[in-house]
């Protein structure tokens, strides 16, 4: 995905199982705010262009591992799966030479993928009932499937469109007994 930033936003309900493993269930949901753009010059005055915008809904487990269970300031792994549906909204625009430009709201099929993560993070205890962790995730939502072919000239933007996210995460983890 040819975007540099995106909102994430994610609720997650979770379980400590010991001192080293915990895990969680994740709903998330990532809205990219720059789109995928592809332009395709048809004739010297005629311009035509797509622009995507994909929208991500994930459903993981995820589980941590925790490798210092004792210190203040903890690091830890997270690795996850799931399932990532994923759909695609294509907005296509044609140009001409003295013509207004004609657009067209086109939205693809849900796809259903394999979500994946993986991650690294800092933990650190904040109070009696919660702590504060800092953290990387990469998360891959495997891809959707663009096709475009509603123009006079049976022009056609076929292909595929990667969903990855890098993520950089600030969150307060509450423990409820």
């Amino acid at each position: 995905m040819n975007t540099r930033k995106a909102y994430h936003s994610a609720v997650a309900l979770g379980y400590v199982y010991n001192d080293h493993f915990r895990s969680e269930l994740m709903i998330a949901n990532v809205t990219p705010i720059m789109v995928a753009k592809r332009v395709t010059e048809t004739a010297p005055l005629k311009t035509v262009e797509a622009r995507h915008h994909p929208f991500v809904s994930s459903f993981e487990t995820n589980l941590y591992i925790d490798l210092f269970a004792k210190d203040f300031i903890r690091p830890f792994l997270t690795l996850g799966c799931g399932l990532a549906i994923v759909s695609d909204k294509i907005i296509h625009t044609t140009k001409e030479n003295s013509i207004p430009a004609v657009s067209e709201t086109i939205k693809s099929r849900a796809n259903y993928n394999l979500a994946a993560n993986i991650g690294v993070g800092l933990t650190f205890d904040a109070a009696e009932f919660g702590v504060v962790e800092l953290g990387y995730r990469f998360s891959d939502y495997g891809r959707t499937k663009r096709t475009l072919y509603k123009d006079s000239n049976n022009i056609t933007d076929r292909g595929r469109l990667n969903l990855r996210e890098h993520l950089f995460t600030f969150a307060y983890r509450f423990f409820i007994y």
